[in-house]
């Protein structure tokens, strides 16, 4: 996945280089939107747990279109993902944690309908977009008494995620838009929720993600 991920990349910005295409443009802007995770304790997608859990998720970004299909982007981001045993299947074992999430990740989308800088009649795109990047994580358990088959993982660590998505985007003005997106990650780690349970079979990478709203403005260059 990493490797089919990183071919694209390097197509992408073959062509962006190469091309001299009149229908580039530049945008940027920033979103606030949502956060869950799905890990050892948060471990069921119920309705309720989920609002219980949800956390904030703020990002800034800066996207470079190649041309009115293609754009290569940088997210940089942050979010608190919050988790309990009581909202979950194992409510007996009583932990809880909220993990502090800083992640800088570059990416391609791709627009299904033609949208930018000679589109103004354009009033909206459906667009999907895939990347990876760094994640830097600070997971916090905490629980009245860990038991001796837990073993804590606090502090900082970092991993490397991939993550998929796809968003509706409605142009507001000539130079402006706004987006409604949703974005799923593998976090490259199994410790996001800052415990081993040994007497639980690892299920995996951890996986985090959520819906957001994000404002830009585009900068239609000469």
């Amino acid at each position: 996945m990493k490797n089919v991920l990183a071919a694209i990349f390097l197509s992408i910005l073959s062509l962006s280089v190469l091309a001299q295409s009149r229908t580039r443009y530049s945008e940027f802007g920033a979103g606030i939107g949502t956060m869950n995770a799905l890990t050892e304790i948060s471990n069921t997608n119920n309705t309720s747990a989920l609002l219980a859990e949800t956390g904030l998720n703020f990002s800034i970004y800066g996207m470079k279109h190649v041309n009115d299909w293609f754009a290569l982007g940088l997210d940089i981001s942050y979010a608190g993902v919050n988790m309990s045993d009581a909202n979950h299947s194992n409510p007996s074992r009583g932990i809880s944690n909220t993990t502090n999430m800083w992640q800088f990740n570059p990416y391609i989308q791709m627009h299904f309908i033609r949208f930018g800088k000679y589109h103004t009649d354009r009033k909206f795109t459906f667009y999907v977009k895939a990347g990876f990047g760094g994640l830097i994580y600070n997971p916090d358990p905490s629980a009245i008494r860990f038991d001796d088959n837990i073993e804590l993982k606090p502090d900082s660590y970092s991993s490397i995620n991939y993550f998929g998505g796809l968003g509706l985007k409605i142009r507001t003005s000539l130079h402006s838009s706004l987006s409604l997106e949703y974005l799923r990650h593998n976090s490259g780690t199994d410790f996001l929720e800052g415990i081993i349970d040994s007497d639980l079979p690892s299920n995996g990478n951890d996986s985090y993600g959520g819906i957001q709203l994000r404002f830009s403005y585009l900068l239609l260059e000469n």
